[in-house]
């Protein structure tokens, strides 16, 4: 946590993986996997993509957006 924090909280580019699980155990009951999927899903269903370079459309990226999620 604390080199997330130092970096200033780069979701990006920091590796979350040891974290992650304590991240979503405080925000959610539900596993991190559910989340991303139902947040893939949303976008997919409202056919939405967020220019914002910290979206979720951004992280996944032009080819998954376009070929897969169809926006």
């Amino acid at each position: 946590m604390k080199a997330f924090v130092e970096t200033g909280f780069d979701r990006k580019n920091s590796d979350l993986k040891v974290i992650r699980n304590i991240l979503i155990g405080l925000i959610s009951n539900k596993a991190w996997e559910i989340l991303v999927g139902q947040s893939i899903a949303k976008i997919a269903r409202d056919r939405s993509r967020d220019p914002n370079p910290n979206s979720l459309t951004s992280y996944l990226g032009d080819k998954v957006c376009k070929e897969i999620l169809k926006i």
